[in-house]
């Protein structure tokens, strides 16, 4: 346990930290408990750190952490700086030193934070700061060495080498993909979604001939007072696993995801949280959220969108197929029909593409 012992932080500016053993190549793995802490900051340091134990509080080169300051501000920091969304309280940290990636995962969401790819050159070292205003501990957790050697020694790939829940997420669009490609017997889907149902589409929407592109077809510059934006929907499902994945590019505006026999009445999603409806949405580049019966803050702008829903383990999880990174995940019990939502906004006239998902290779 690592804990802030002075009672006046005056005006510091730095926080104080501790420090793990160097590390100079290989993988590694740490858990730790933030709990309802504050503030904090873990992450990894070149040996630049050693000279006053102590994290800055702006960009600097040779530190790369995520810090959370007085329940407020949750960013990651290294030569530049990104606003982070999700407050975590347990957290994973996994470094690929000779692949430069370093990743935080939260364990309770199974939801991943922040990565940061770089070219790693010289000694890192682990560094946890406790921050400077609460005493609560940060606390460092162990990791079954067991877990660690058959995940990393059965995958290739960085996404499929995580320890955690999390590989469930990120595993089931990757292994989609890899075992279809190496091991199609080990895993299948039920379906492919790869074209709407143009009968579904509202009738402000352009449908192209092969279903795979939708477009807002009203005028953008004068989309009036709406409030819900007219979608197209896939076929039905009822049970088992299924994916897609859709390219958003450079879109203004756009949401996707699933929804219940509710939305056959006016072929729209809400504009705000409503039961029956799970989707992600961007409006005008500005607000990216989640929508279900809550709403969410996304920090994540994808270009492409691999989308998984396991209907009998009620999970729907959206994952930048670009930066392989987990955007948002639902955790809902399904017991209705579901529906794939797809609307290209009301913004612009830029179309969503549905993709192909690649087939297994022939000997």
């Amino acid at each position: 346990m690592i804990s802030f012992q002075a009672k006046c932080p005056g005006g510091r500016v730095e926080w104080p930290c501790a420090l793990a053993k160097e590390l100079e190549s290989g993988k590694h793995c740490w858990i730790l408990e933030v709990g309802e802490k504050s503030s904090w900051a873990v992450g990894v340091a070149s040996e630049t750190i050693l000279k006053k134990m102590s994290i800055p509080d702006s960009c600097k080169e040779g530190y790369w952490y995520i810090k959370l300051f007085k329940g407020k501000r949750f960013q990651a920091f290294s030569s530049s700086m990104t606003d982070l969304s999700q407050n975590p309280k347990k957290i994973a940290v996994y470094l690929d030193f000779d692949k430069s990636e370093l990743l935080f995962v939260d364990l309770e969401t199974q939801i991943t934070i922040h990565k940061f790819k770089e070219q790693f050159s010289e000694k890192l070292y682990p560094l946890f700061s406790p921050g400077i205003h609460d005493k609560g501990p940060l606390i460092l957790q162990s990791v079954s060495q067991k877990d660690v050697k058959e995940t990393l020694g059965r995958h290739t790939s960085l996404l499929l080498q995580l320890l955690f829940d999390v590989r469930e997420i990120l595993g089931k669009y990757i292994s989609l993909l890899y075992q279809r490609q190496n091991d199609p017997e080990r895993f299948t889907l039920d379906t492919d979604i790869e074209t709407v149902d143009r009968n579904t589409a509202h009738g402000d929407l352009h449908v192209s001939e092969d279903n795979k592109r939708i477009s807002f077809q009203g005028n953008v510059k004068c989309p009036g007072g709406r409030a819900e934006w007219p979608c197209a929907l896939a076929k039905e499902l009822e049970s088992g696993k299924h994916c897609w994945i859709l390219e958003v590019g450079e879109k203004s505006s756009w949401a996707v995801g699933v929804a219940s026999e509710t939305i056959l009445k006016n072929l729209s999603i809400p504009d705000s949280c409503k039961e029956g409806y799970w989707y992600i949405k961007l409006f005008k580049r500005k607000k990216f959220q989640a929508f279900s019966s809550s709403t969410t803050d996304l920090s994540q702008k994808p270009r492409k969108i691999a989308v998984y829903l396991d209907f009998d383990m009620g999970e729907l999880s959206f994952v930048d197929v670009e930066k392989h990174v987990v955007i948002h995940r639902f955790k809902e019990q399904f017991s209705d029909k579901l529906y794939p939502v797809f609307s290209p906004g009301i913004h612009d006239k830029g179309p969503l593409i549905l993709h192909s998902i690649p087939q297994n290779k022939t000997n």
